[in-house]
């Protein structure tokens, strides 16, 4: 059992040496993040162009629309919150949290694509790929946000897919 503890949370032997690894970078995974923060809201708003040019000027697009700068909202506070952070418990926790409802919000959007637009496809990649290398963060807090983003969009088009 202690070896499926370990596949899960890969940490150090000693639970010591592991906080004060975390705590000596606890400054430059925070800037590491905020950057890739700002990437990820750049490209959150250069999608409203596609958004635009899919769904027409309408009902949809103004509820994605709302969505999209909600989230923007969101992740410049977050990106705010960030600068304040001193801990490493809590800023794990305020990465994962926030990883979590921006694969949640990700996978809403995707509810209005069509079945065979595809182009979502290559985004949820790149995006599931930001996951696992931008944000420097324990394994299993990388993990579940794209997993739910991985098996949310296989769902959609599974049950979506005419």
């Amino acid at each position: 059992m202690r070896h499926w503890r370990q596949w899960i949370d890969p940490t150090f032997t000693d639970p010591d040496l592991e906080e004060k690894y975390n705590a000596a970078y606890l400054e430059e995974n925070i800037s590491i993040t905020r950057i890739s923060i700002m990437i990820w809201q750049g490209a959150n708003l250069a999608l409203i162009g596609m958004d635009y040019l899919l769904l027409g000027f309408g009902r949809m697009f103004l509820g994605v629309l709302g969505l999209r700068l909600c989230v923007f909202a969101y992740f410049f506070m977050i990106n705010r919150i960030l600068r304040r952070i001193r801990l490493v418990a809590v800023y794990q926790h305020t990465l994962f949290v926030a990883m979590i409802i921006g694969a949640s919000v990700f996978l809403l959007i995707n509810l209005t694509r069509p079945p065979t637009y595809l182009q979502h496809t290559v985004v949820d990649v790149v995006g599931v790929l930001c996951l696992y290398l931008f944000f420097p963060n324990r394994f299993l807090y990388r993990l579940i946000p794209a997993l739910l983003l991985t098996i949310g969009s296989i769902l959609l088009y599974i049950f979506l897919n005419p």
